[in-house]
């Protein structure tokens, strides 16, 4: 019977330090400083007793506490595409410890990605060699161009400056990703042209390369 006593125990003290979950959503690359939440009122905490609680939060890399209002501000600029990178959502939790009583305190700060990386090519150019037999409707996939944003920041499109001999269309791979494929709609005279030189193209979010 004395081996089943420290169960319940244990129970008990482990549930005193289960705490709620509060959530804050903020934009990527805030100013150190910036504002995210007042813990005191979200947490349901008295500023009075707060002293003695003792927090201590986790992620100081990227957040700290207040001592004097008891908010919770960024304290170092973040790059979601370094922390989630192409996640579609970027939440890392922050957990708060206070003590006296012992509590544990979830904090999720969902971070929002804006238009902060512009789309680039690995390669300064394509070379394509077509055979001048082929017919027009071939087409031609192109390599994609690079773009670490998400969502609604993300490549939307590709275009070619205007030519009589090639269209382009903007196909989505298994991932998601965005890439350009070249379509041939007028038959090539290597005699007349032996090359065509075009300009790729590609926008996002408004924006264009």
């Amino acid at each position: 019977m004395k081996s089943q006593v420290p169960f319940p125990f244990l129970l008990s003290l482990f549930c005193g330090a289960i705490s709620q979950q509060i959530r804050y959503t903020i934009p990527e690359e805030l100013a150190k400083g910036s504002w995210v939440g007042n813990l005191a009122k979200d947490l349901g905490l008295s500023i009075q007793e707060l002293p003695a609680r003792k927090l201590r939060v986790s992620a100081e890399d990227y957040f700290n506490v207040s001592l004097e209002s008891w908010d919770l501000l960024v304290n170092s600029r973040i790059d979601r595409e370094k922390i989630c990178r192409r996640k579609l959502e970027c939440a890392p939790e922050v957990k708060m410890v206070a003590e006296n009583p012992m509590n544990v305190f979830h904090l999720v700060v969902i971070i929002q990605d804006i238009n902060d990386n512009a789309s680039h090519f690995v390669t300064k150019g394509i070379d394509l060699e077509i055979c001048e037999s082929a017919l027009p409707g071939v087409k031609f996939p192109l390599d994609s161009a690079q773009d670490a944003d998400v969502e609604g920041n993300s490549l939307k499109l590709y275009t070619i400056n205007p030519n009589q001999h090639f269209s382009l269309s903007t196909k989505e791979s298994p991932d998601g990703s965005k890439y350009p494929e070249l379509l041939l709609e007028k038959p090539l005279d290597r005699e007349y042209q032996s090359s065509h030189r075009l300009i790729l193209t590609p926008w996002m979010a408004g924006t264009h390369l």
